[in-house]
């Protein structure tokens, strides 16, 4: 057997009950947390015994300081806490009365050379699950946190604030985007203007020149264009809701998918006129009649 310190192993021996061998390390582990004393005897051949007080290999460090100083008994009591190693079984028994004989034996019996290596494993295996646990729970954390930053960065690009209305200005010229809600623009010149996107609810265009005028995308809702020269007009996806197109010259104009619910066609020219996908419900048509509700396409007669 080797003399060097970490193959030794040690028998123990406690009013003859012998046990082990045992490595030094787990004597000293032993002695910390009580299953040993240094009254006990130990033996690397079982021939010759002696006190494990007089081997000093055995006796750790911290139990040979002196222990009326607190920062050794801290020390000591540290060690202990760490050297205590007891399975879970162990120690749900500690306020047990029936377990009372049971536990001081366990305490201070040493185990067995096979029993300390498989709680080693235990514990070896415990430790792996939990880093296993604790990667997993780190990986499933980051993952969130990625889908969290990607949904805030989406909604980001995503985020439209809106069009932002100009205030209304009814001197301004004309120009796409501009804003005459409420003006009074009877018989305003704007023949081929672009205005496109333009803000003019509820004002007064009658009699107004708008011979190919962009209105894409325009909201007219509840204006009066009676008498207006609407030809070749682009009224594209224009909201025309409630609008008065009476006696109005709209020949040849593009009113797809516009919104003409309500509106007043009475007496208007509509010859050429495109009207795909325009809503017509109850609008009145250029003879006078009502068209039905959820007419698209064309004026269909009430039933």
């Amino acid at each position: 057997m080797s003399s060097s310190k970490v193959r030794k192993l040690w028998f123990v021996r406690r009013n003859d009950d012998v046990r082990g061998p045992f490595p030094t390390t787990a004597i000293s582990q032993f002695l910390l947390v009580g299953r040993l004393h240094k009254f006990d005897e130990v033996s690397e051949d079982q021939q010759v015994w002696q006190a494990i007080d007089d081997v000093e290999e055995l006796v750790p460090e911290v139990m040979k300081a002196d222990l009326t100083d607190p920062v050794n008994q801290s020390n000591l009591e540290a060690s202990k806490h760490g050297a205590d190693e007891r399975t879970g079984e162990e120690r749900r028994h500690e306020d047990d009365p029936e377990h009372e004989e049971q536990r001081e034996g366990e305490r201070r019996i040493a185990e067995t050379v096979d029993d300390h290596t498989e709680r080693q494993a235990r514990m070896s295996q415990r430790l792996a699950e939990a880093e296993q646990k604790a990667k997993r729970q780190n990986q499933i954390t980051t993952v969130i946190l990625v889908l969290v930053c990607a949904a805030m960065l989406g909604l980001m690009f995503a985020y439209d604030p809106g069009e932002q209305i100009p205030d209304i200005d009814c001197a301004a010229p004309p120009a796409s985007g501009v804003n005459w809600s409420n003006c009074d623009l009877q018989g305003a010149e704007l023949n081929n203007s672009d205005l496109s996107k333009s803000h003019i609810r509820n004002a007064n265009l009658s009699a107004a020149l708008l011979f190919r005028a962009n209105l894409q995308g325009v909201d007219l809702a509840y204006t009066n264009l009676g008498l207006s020269n609407l030809r070749m007009a682009d009224m594209r996806s224009a909201s025309l809701i409630g609008s008065s197109f009476r006696n109005s010259d709209m020949r040849g104009a593009d009113l797809a998918g516009a919104d003409l619910s309500y509106a007043d066609l009475q007496g208007a020219e509509m010859a050429g006129v495109n009207l795909d996908g325009a809503r017509l419900g109850k609008t009145i048509w250029v003879d006078g009649q009502r068209c039905a509700e959820g007419s698209v396409g064309g004026c269909f007669p009430l039933n």
